[in-house]
Order: C-alpha cells, then structure tokens, then sequence
C-alpha cells in the first residue's frame, strides 16, 4: 500500500502511530504483554489499516464521490429500516443477526427509551455512535448535492440519476433524530454551519438560516 504511491508523511501519521502506541504501552503496563499483543492487532485492523486505505485512495475526487455516495445510501438505509425500532423497540439488524447466530440476547434489551420511542442504534452499539453517523452521512449528502455528486448513474441502482438527492438528505435527517441524541444532533449542525461557510459569503441569507436551526438545536 505504501510502496510506489508516493506516500507523503504528515502530522496526522504521526498522531495515529502515537495514538496507537500509547494505547498499547498503557494496556501493557495494566494487563501484561499477552493483551497488549491483542489490542495491537486490533488496532492495526481497526484504525491503522483503515486510515492507510482511506489516505491512499479517498485522495482521488473520482474515489471520494463513489465512497461518499455509497456511504451516505448505506446511512439512508439504515435510517429507513430504523424507523421500526424508533416506533416498536425492534432492533431489525440485531434481529437478523440474532438468526444467523443463535444464543444472542433478546434485541429488545439493548434498545434505550426517551418520551416513549426508542432511541434507534441500528447496527451501532450505541444510539449516540449512530447518531455521530448519521450526522457524518447528513455532511458528506450536503456536500454531494451541492458539489452535483449524484448526476452520474449509479451502477447499482435501476435509476441513470437521483433526480431528488433531497429525500436523502430528509431520511438522514429523520435518522438522526430518531437517535434522541443531543451531541451528535449539534455536532451536525455546528458541522454544516461550518460547512456551509463558503456558500454564505454568495448568499447572505444563508447566515440567518443557519443561525436559527443552531439556536433551535441548543433549545432542543
């Protein structure tokens, strides 16, 4: 992956070696060499592997549309599909999986209520990881439409091009709320605030905008 791409070191590299390194000298001083090793090679699958692929390849525009596109469709589904478990408290994933390998908890046990809904987590562990989802899906989908990333065909879609890329943006949306998550509810519309920035200067309205769904976002 490193050899012949030309390869180029950044402070970011550096903060992912020593991120990875600290965890492990910290669980090696706590737990001895045989956890540590197994922290390491988690690590490496789950971070380092990763940011590598991510480096070498979302560099390339044509590679950050099919991603970013994928992405935020995969997000879209988990959304809609989440709607049964914001209504009646059923993880649909964890029910699925719960088939394919018997001898898993009951999925009723793992959904979180607030004023009568469930707090939807999808395939996350967490309603708050998949709200931190949902608001990065919610991003990159701004991005997309502003940027025409959805008038190319997509392969795997019966359709030459999403001719209303604002129905996903209104399902990731509806996903994020269904998460009953405050934080991540913020942090996406902090994010797209500051996304949006370059856009204001061209549409002073935009500024107003913004500003309102922040203070209705703090007041929620």
């Amino acid at each position: 992956l490193l050899g012949g791409i030309g390869w180029r070191a950044s402070l970011v590299d550096l903060g992912v070696l020593l991120y990875v390194g600290a965890l492990c000298a910290s669980e090696l001083i706590n737990n001895g060499l045989a956890q540590a090793q197994s922290l390491l090679f988690f690590l490496l699958a789950t971070a380092v592997l990763p940011y590598v692929l991510a480096k070498r390849y979302l560099g390339e525009p044509y590679f950050q549309f099919r991603f970013a596109r994928v992405l935020v469709l995969l997000l879209a589904f988990i959304a809609a599909v989440s709607v049964f478990e914001f209504r009646l408290g059923l993880n649909f994933f964890r029910t699925v999986t719960g088939t394919m390998f018997p001898g898993q908890a009951d999925p009723h046990i793992f959904v979180q209520y607030r004023l009568g809904y469930g707090r939807i987590a999808g395939p996350f562990e967490h309603a708050i990881f998949c709200g931190m989802a949902m608001g990065i899906g919610l991003i990159l989908q701004s991005w997309l439409a502003a940027s025409g990333g959805w008038r190319d065909r997509l392969r795997f879609i019966p359709v030459r091009r999403l001719r209303h890329p604002w129905i996903i943006t209104a399902i990731l949306c509806a996903g994020l709320l269904m998460t009953m998550s405050r934080g991540p509810v913020l942090a996406a519309a902090l994010g797209m605030a500051i996304a949006a920035i370059p856009s204001m200067r061209r549409h002073p309205k935009l500024i107003l905008r913004w500003g309102l769904i922040l203070m209705l976002c703090v007041f929620v």
